[in-house]
């Protein structure tokens, strides 16, 4: 090599650090984007940001399918068809064509990256994702992946990811069409999409990566190169494209390399803003941002932006600025080595919550330390209440609101901390809880089951009915917290009947032609010869036509084999503990089950036809090691072992790796927990679903949050829709505003929104989510999320007050529209019960015992008739009004 070539080298390879580091401030200066087609004549071309210089033609006559630079190597790699080509190449120096070399192992690469950290060409072909040898063309699959089309692929030295175009619409893997992030390992992907595709744009052939931004490459004359900034998910304004011919493959690479380097300037930039709590809805407050270049060079072509959110309102600035998508612009142009230019701009609160403000600085000139160009800041904006509600509440454990009262029993109300986790029927048509009430305790729970057609209604009372049936029969004593329903209204149970023990131990279901015990306590297990059901049996689940899934502890065996998980009313044996030996076991082990979980948000659960099930539980291996989740006989968490299906480094955590489990009906499951160093994930069939500092939603700068155990995610589920809800804790600064649910890439519920706590279609309440309790939330194929949230008062809600919980409600979103309103308590005696029956009975009959001016026409239907004394009746069952 030439000393010129080795001065080259050593320069190239010692600026991958820099050009990692640029930033947005180094945009201008070393971003050098390489793009190429496959039109007549093919040519690869070399566009120079900052405008100095015209496009350069690098090389030209062959084809261009996709492109990747090794900058610190200074090598451009291309594909033709099923070949490689390669260039050594120099800021001015022509590049000679190195090739063509055979592609093996994929007929045709159509995305390229050059992996700068790991030192590696990666493809993306008609296969998936393949690890390419440049010098033998060697393409070795790393992910199988035939449903989309990455065809644009480029490697973000900034993250350590890859940045993809995918042109295809099926949703089958991924969300859809549109730009992602894949992260590493390649060999088990996370795909995140990051932004659509802008406009009615569809295709998109090659992509580049550099500085924060993404340029999408198309391949015919005309067509823009789009640009997406990563760090705001703003598409800027696009690039003209050298082509000027159609063709039908496009690549575009990264290589500032190719351009000589110029003179540094370190731009820097500064915000401050109003205290949290200092600005209220409505009224404007001061953010001052500083811009300041500590040189040594002057730097050239300054300019700063400011984005503001949407729940923020620009009002003034000064120097003056222009508008931006997104926010605000203030050209600076030179700014001298050691000056400072200062921007105060006046903003209008809009909303209350979070107001973050980002400032980001670029310049022409090469700004060695970008990591110092973008600030972000964050106030708290109080607001006033709101006039409606973001959620319904179907039960509450709040004594002023109706919706604390049960259902058919008189004066009765929900307790302090009764409210159980909801369940939900294969559809979500119908739910059903396990609830506390403030009855003395013989009669304290209840069994509650609703549906989307009419109220929670009472379908079992501890002490009362229904009866269980046995010899004799005799109503239960207990309630287990896990109950089941179907779509048909089907519903089960478990617990402890009046009787006196042993033999109370019960499993019950109860349909439209009656009800009848699937398991006692004492009474054989069908599905174990010599075995019978102990005192402790729960976990209930119900699967095709009524038949029961259930969990229990065993007599007649020994102790080791004393729990099993059932199906089929009992007469299949799923899972038996010392019996059974589960898959997926650390070091190949073959340790048996140990115990079951009945009752915890990791209980068992099954698919609609009772096929498929899961389980929280034990094996028999050692400590930190023992505590596991079962899905259909093989092990997915196991505390101490690192999850296989992700990238993480650290293991599950010891003594609490699992919050949470849930199963669909589909046999679809979701699980979620923690690892050793703080980590928190959401576990689903084909791996991490997400994990804490992963955007909240696709390209946000909220964030999930990682931590102790119990600061992370709470709930996991779907719907037979495909649809995902997830929600967690997150990195907001507004602590009563950093837990949300999110519903297919979308924030739906957050803490600190209001609720309709009397559900009388109007927010008059004055009581906001404090939070979601973790397992307590269900998803229906309409779309309609019920969940079990704690309630905190307005004082808290709107920044100023004492942060203390309230009570409790289980909630609906979205806000079903309010019916028309009606008044049942014909009595005016301050309950609704049998007498109003009676009065409006009278009423409509033509009588006077009640007061005659009270209207009977309770329905609003226009008619005094036998319908209004009805749907009285449905009302006072627990019904809404008609």
């Amino acid at each position: 090599m030439s000393t010129r070539g080795a001065r080259w080298r050593a320069w190239a390879i010692a600026s991958v650090a820099v050009v990692a580091a640029c930033g947005p401030g180094g945009r201008a200066a070393r971003a050098q984007l390489v793009v190429g087609s496959d039109q007549v004549p093919p040519t690869i071309w070399l566009i120079d940001l900052s405008g100095v210089r015209e496009p350069r033609a690098l090389v030209t006559g062959i084809a261009c399918h996709a492109l990747a630079a090794d900058d610190a190597g200074g090598v451009l790699y291309w594909t033709s068809g099923q070949a490689l080509y390669r260039a050594s190449y120099h800021p001015t120096d022509a590049l000679v064509p190195v090739g063509p070399v055979a592609l093996s192992g994929s007929a045709v690469i159509t995305g390229l990256a050059y992996d700068a950290l790991e030192r590696r060409l990666i493809g993306r072909g008609t296969g998936g994702l393949y690890e390419v040898n440049p010098l033998t063309g060697a393409c070795t699959l790393l992910h199988a992946m035939t449903a989309q089309d990455f065809g644009g692929l480029d490697y973000d030295a900034q993250s350590d990811t890859f940045i993809a175009a995918n042109d295809t619409g099926n949703q089958t893997v991924l969300p859809g069409r549109g730009v992602y992030r894949i992260s590493k390992p390649l060999t088990n992907p996370t795909f995140t999409r990051l932004a659509l595709y802008p406009g009615e744009i569809t295709d998109v052939d090659g992509l580049a990566t550099g500085d924060a931004v993404a340029y999408l490459v198309r391949d015919s004359a005309g067509e823009q190169i789009e640009r997406l900034d990563l760090t705001s998910g703003v598409y800027l304004s696009p690039l003209a494209s050298p082509f000027t011919l159609g063709g039908i493959s496009a690549g575009g690479a990264w290589a500032p390399g190719l351009l000589p380097m110029i003179a540094t300037a370190d731009v820097s930039a500064a915000l401050t803003a109003p205290a949290s709590c200092g600005v209220a809805t409505g009224e404007v407050g001061t953010w001052v941002v500083r811009v300041r270049n500590a040189g040594p060079q002057p730097s050239e072509g300054v300019v700063l932006r400011v984005l503001i959110p949407a729940t923020a309102g620009f009002e003034s600035s000064v120097p003056a600025t222009a508008a931006i998508a997104g926010g605000r612009q203030l050209a600076i142009g030179t700014l001298a080595a050691g000056a400072e230019v200062v921007l105060t701009l006046q903003l209008r609160g809009l909303a209350r919550g979070p107001l973050p403000v980002t400032a980001v600085v670029q310049a022409a000139t090469v700004d060695p330390g970008g990591t110092n160009n973008q600030a972000t800041t964050s106030t708290t904006v109080a607001r006033p209440a709101p006039t409606e509600a973001s959620a319904r509440a179907v039960l509450s454990t709040v004594a002023t609101s109706p919706t604390s009262l049960v259902p058919g029993l008189e004066g009765v109300r929900v307790a302090p901390g009764g409210l159980g986790r909801v369940f939900k029927s294969p559809s979500g048509s119908r739910w059903i809880s396990r609830v506390e009430t403030d009855a003395p305790p013989a009669t304290r729970e209840v069994v509650l089951a609703w549906s989307a057609d009419f109220g929670p209604q009472t379908v079992a009372r501890a002490g009362d009915f229904p009866l269980i049936p046995g010899d004799p029969p005799a109503p239960a004593a207990a309630f287990e917290p896990v109950v089941a329903i179907d779509d048909a209204g089907t519903w089960a149970c478990a617990g402890k009947d009046a009787r006196e023990a042993p033999g109370d131990a019960f499993v019950y279901t109860q349909d439209a032609q009656g009800g009848r015990v699937a398991a006692r306590e004492g009474q054989p297990a069908p599905a174990l010869g010599g075995v019978s059901y102990a005192d402790d049996l729960g976990g209930v689940a119900l699967a095709f036509a009524g038949e029961i899934c259930f969990g229990a502890t065993l007599t007649g065996t020994a102790p080791g084999f004393a729990q099993a998980l059932f199906g089929l009313d009992g007469f299949y044996a799923r899972a038996q503990a010392g019996a059974n030996f589960p898959l997926g076991q650390r070091n190949g082990n073959t340790f048996p089950y140990g115990a079951f979980d009945r009752r915890g948000a990791a209980s068992h659960m099954v698919d609609e036809f009772g096929v498929r099930f899961l389980a929280g539980g034990t094996i028999a291996d050692g400590p930190g090691f023992d505590r596991v989740l079962i899905v259909d006989h093989e092990v997915f968490v196991q505390e101490g072992v690192r999850l296989r299906s992700s990238s993480f480094v650290s293991p599950a955590r010891a003594g609490e790796p699992l919050r949470g489990a849930h199963m669909e009906s589909t046999g679809a499951w979701f699980a979620w927990g923690s690892n050793d160093d703080g980590t928190h994930w959401v576990l689903y069939p084909s791996g991490v679903l997400t994990h804490s500092g992963q955007p909240v939603t696709p390209g946000a700068a909220e964030r999930w949050r990682g931590g102790p155990p119990d600061a992370g995610f709470v709930l996991a589920c779907g719907n037979r829709g495909g649809s995902l809800l997830v929600g967690g804790l997150t990195d907001d600064p507004d602590p009563t505003r950093d837990s949300v649910l999110v519903l297919d890439g979308a924030v739906i519920l957050r803490e600190g929104d209001p609720v309709d706590l009397n559900a009388n279609g109007v927010f008059d309440d004055g009581v906001y989510i404090r939070g979601f309790v973790n397992g307590a939330g269900v998803l229906s194929d309409a779309g309609v999320v019920t969940v079990l949230v704690s309630l905190r008062d307005a004082g808290a809600a709107l920044c100023d007050g004492p942060d203390i919980e309230v009570g409790q409600a289980i909630v609906t979103w979205p806000v079903a529209p309010a019916g028309p309103s009606c008044e049942p308590d014909y009595t005016q005696d301050g309950n609704v019960d049998q007498d109003d029956i009676a009065c409006l009975v009278d009423l409509v009959a033509g009588g006077s015992v009640c007061d005659a001016s009270a209207d009977p026409d309770f329905n609003r239907d226009g008619n005094v008739d036998q319908a209004d004394i009805s749907d009285l009746v449905s009302v006072v069952g627990g019904s809404a009004c008609p």
